[in-house]
């Protein structure tokens, strides 16, 4: 799971940060701050910026956002570049450095930041553990992960991988845990970690492709998609296509091209996967084609794979959840609100949902529900810088400066006794 700028999380444990790429998150914002004239008068007002800012001051703005998925991003280093006045746009041309930031800009691909490569940083480390004395805390951890009690799953699995390290399936669980709390870093060193102890883990595969668009990190994800095809059973015949340019990229060169001749090289091999199952969809093609179709933007075919594979999953609350993301991201919120209904009626405690459903709310400018719902997460995660920063902008448009001052503090035990 958010999408853009905005954080429509598709993810979860299988998440599509609905943030579907940098790319696509920053152009998305963009858009939709110039939509609406009242919320892009809010957002000028909450980032400070005067009624004619200059393009270093919008920048140097943009750069002070405390938002870790963005802080090591491609698209941030370009804000920098231009606050700082290394790089400048004459019309629609950037000078200076072009190729290498426009390449940069345009294809997201990036590499994992060295804190991903980490080994995984224990939640317990230096305290004990109270998992560490039961006999089965890989069960224990499913269990607690079904009730959605995420923070102590976390640590159930952490004391399996502990004593037995090349388990795939509890690092698998663990990543997803991770996931469904807002934490990609972890999850994908933790789905990398079952993927290498286990090739064949094929759910971990789909699950750390989403994870590693939910970090902008695109060309990783397509690896991933790529190894996914590659090592299952009844698609890994499906030869590589032989795509001409022209049918994927026309007047587009470098690494942007490059990008996106893998990216449709990959879903034509997912299309061929899902012209063997014509009348009974395999609901992993389908939604794996969810999460390709986002990434070229073409919102509409991904939410007939989404409603595809609901039709064999109707209770998987992490597919409802792609479906309202994807929905929200085609302007289509309203829409949105049914299906995180669902994903939320599936598992009341999924955060990812329940700030996707403030963030609808927010665009149908219903602020005192989408208030209501960004609470609701902040008390499961009350970590998630993103979530308070869309907490202060609804605060801002309600015309609540005194409950933007509490946000401040960052204990939602403030609110308890509020209405708005």
């Amino acid at each position: 799971e958010g999408w853009g700028w905005e954080c429509f999380y598709i993810g979860g444990s299988s998440g599509i940060n609905a943030e579907y790429g940098e790319e696509e998150a920053m152009e998305n914002a963009w858009q939709d701050i110039g939509d609406d004239k009242f919320f892009e008068n809010a957002w000028r007002e909450s980032i400070g910026m005067a009624a004619n800012p200059d393009l270093a001051e919008i920048t140097g703005n943009i750069t002070q956002i405390n938002d870790p998925k963005l802080q090591n991003s491609n698209f941030m280093k370009l804000m920098s570049k231009i606050h700082n006045g290394e790089v400048r746009f004459e019309g629609n041309t950037l000078i200076e450095n072009e190729h290498e930031w426009a390449d940069e800009y345009a294809s997201f691909k990036g590499s994992i930041d060295d804190h991903r490569l980490k080994e995984y940083i224990f939640v317990a480390r230096g305290e004990e553990n109270p998992f560490d004395s039961i006999e089965d805390p890989l069960s224990k951890g499913i269990q607690l992960f079904n009730d959605g009690l995420i923070s102590e799953a976390i640590l159930a699995l952490e004391t399996e991988v502990n004593r037995h390290p090349e388990n795939s399936k509890a690092w698998e669980y663990l990543g997803q845990a991770h996931a469904e709390n807002d934490k990609d870093g972890q999850a994908i060193t933790c789905l990398a970690k079952a993927v290498e102890v286990d090739p064949q883990n094929l759910s971990a595969l789909a699950t750390l492709a989403v994870s590693y668009t939910n970090d902008f990190h695109k060309e990783r994800a397509l690896e991933a998609l790529e190894q996914w095809v590659e090592r299952h059973p009844l698609y890994k015949d499906i030869p590589i296509p032989n795509l001409p340019q022209e049918d994927f990229a026309p007047n587009m060169a470098g690494s942007y091209a490059d990008t996106w001749k893998r990216h449709a090289t990959v879903s034509q091999r997912f299309l061929e996967a899902a012209r063997m199952r014509p009348e009974d969809p395999d609901p992993e093609v389908q939604t794996i084609l969810g999460l390709l179709y986002n990434l070229s933007y073409e919102y509409d075919k991904a939410v007939d794979c989404f409603k595809a594979a609901l039709t064999k999953r109707p209770d998987d609350y992490l597919l409802w959840n792609k479906l309202g993301a994807t929905l929200a991201n085609s302007n289509r919120s309203e829409e949105a609100l049914g299906a995180y209904f669902k994903a939320l009626e599936g598992k009341p405690t999924y955060v990812r949902a329940r700030a996707n459903l403030g963030i609808s709310y927010l665009a149908l400018n219903m602020y005192p529900e989408a208030a209501r719902n960004f609470l609701g997460a902040l008390e499961m995660h009350p970590e998630a810088q993103h979530i308070w920063d869309n907490l202060m902008m609804v605060f801002r448009l309600l015309g609540r400066n005194d409950l933007v001052e509490k946000c401040q503090y960052r204990d939602i035990s403030l609110f308890s006794n509020e209405e708005f």
